[in-house]
């Protein structure tokens, strides 16, 4: 159903949450519109907390898929051709 955060006007939900390793607590969730620490604040808001955040996707680029899926901690590839200006 969502939860009202604190300081918001419109109840934030998650998209989809998948259980990845129950006996270490590591869940992938997806949010259609992520605001201002607004992961960290749902889990806050059940009564948990956010030792490690790893963002995986955002919008069409994700680090699971395509030339993304080989990048190490640190490392970068120059993204070209592409209209930004949506995501604005």
């Amino acid at each position: 159903k969502g939860v009202l955060l604190r300081n918001e006007k419109n109840i934030s939900k998650i998209q989809s949450v998948q259980i990845i390793n129950a006996e270490n607590n590591i869940l992938e969730i997806v949010l259609n519109e992520g605001k201002y620490h607004e992961v960290r604040r749902l889990i806050a808001a059940v009564g948990n907390h956010v030792n490690k955040l790893k963002r995986i996707a955002f919008g069409e680029f994700s680090l699971l898929q395509n030339e993304y899926k080989n990048l190490n901690e640190g490392e970068f590839v120059i993204i070209k051709d592409f209209n930004f200006e949506k995501f604005l």
